[in-house]
């Protein structure tokens, strides 16, 4: 969807790394059609849910029911794009049914990689989700008048406040920044979602140990 400059791709021809490439497509769909029963998912479902919890409490926190309606697609779209890539990686954990088809082993399991690209998918596709139905959103609750919508970027406030904060920060600066005037619940709560979404970390050791710093 970029500027492409009014400019074309170059007009090339198909190689036989084109074709040999084209094969192992192939290949790997007539494997995935082999398939039966059932993938054994469960930590990555379980990863997915709880980012969809911290993002349902991130737009409670903003009063958007547009971000709510599109925080419950991603996942679905995760998990569903993700696990081709997962059964591919454990291809080695397959085995073969009476029937001759292919089904999960009993020591089939997902590992860290299969769960960032769960995350990393659904923190795509909302994204790409804001990008394009935010505003559409927001206009219709407005209209209904079922909410006031905010025709900011939704997390704006989020990251607004998060910016605020110094390298090394403490809880008190989290409830300066993201102005919850000392409601501990509120300033603990959103603590846990920014490690949870892997963007600030409690310090162990030294001089700052007890207090948390920034990743981003």
């Amino acid at each position: 969807m970029a500027d492409s400059n009014f400019e074309m791709r170059e007009n090339r021809e198909y190689t036989q790394e084109d074709f040999l490439r084209d094969q192992q497509l192939l290949a790997w769909a007539y494997n995935f059609d082999s398939i039966k029963g059932e993938i054994p998912c469960k930590p990555i479902s379980d990863a997915l849910h709880d980012w969809t919890e911290r993002r349902m409490a991130d737009a409670e926190e903003e009063g958007s029911k547009a971000m709510e309606d599109l925080v419950k697609r991603p996942c679905w779209h995760a998990i569903n794009y993700a696990l081709p890539f997962i059964v591919s990686r454990h291809w080695d954990q397959m085995v073969k049914d009476e029937d001759g088809r292919m089904k999960c082993g009993s020591g089939f399991a997902t590992d860290k990689y299969d769960k960032k690209l769960a995350l990393l998918i659904a923190d795509t596709q909302l994204a790409f989700q804001q990008y394009y139905f935010l505003g559409i959103g927001e206009d219709i609750y407005e209209k209904e008048d079922i909410c006031t919508a905010s025709k900011s970027n939704l997390q704006q406030r989020s990251v607004l406040a998060l910016r605020k904060l110094p390298d090394v920060f403490t809880s008190d600066d989290v409830d300066k920044a993201f102005d919850y005037q000392g409601a501990k619940n509120s300033i603990y709560s959103r603590i846990k979602r920014l490690q949870d979404d892997g963007l600030i970390q409690k310090i162990r050791s030294g001089e700052d140990k007890g207090k948390y710093r920034k990743l981003v």
